[in-house]
């Protein structure tokens, strides 16, 4: 039961830090505290850069990998009376889980460098971006 307060919690927690609120246009997004977030957790640096889709989505899929990890790690662990089979089963899909919480991790922190890159300003001189 506790396992489903921090799911909770963490989804809660997600979506209140997407809600977008109103900012000046003309201040620019620091891409070292974008990357900061996305350091602390996955989808921070999108929250940062005003793309709240993308991070509830690595947010949502680093929660979900995270908590069907534990699930099949519990599962392989209490699992001395049922078949080798199935055990196996348990530690392979532990292990493609774990997978994925570095996946999702990693590429939210090469998203964020991306998406506050593109907010740099850019001046032109006669065709020239400087």
């Amino acid at each position: 039961m506790q396992k489903y307060h921090i799911i909770f919690f963490l989804l809660f927690f997600s979506f209140t830090v997407s809600q977008n609120t109103s900012q000046d246009s003309l201040k620019l997004k620091s891409p070292r505290v974008a990357a900061l977030r996305a350091f602390i957790y996955p989808g921070g640096g999108q929250f940062y850069n005003n793309q709240p889709l993308k991070g509830s989505l690595l947010t949502s899929a680093g929660i979900a990998s995270t908590y069907l990890y534990y699930d099949y790690s519990s599962k392989y662990n209490d699992s001395k009376d049922v078949n080798s089979l199935d055990k196996e089963n348990y530690l392979h899909k532990r292990n493609r889980y774990g997978w994925w919480i570095i996946i999702v991790y990693i590429y939210g922190c090469l998203l964020y460098t991306s998406d506050a890159a593109d907010d740099t300003p850019c001046v032109d001189l006669g065709g020239r971006r400087i």
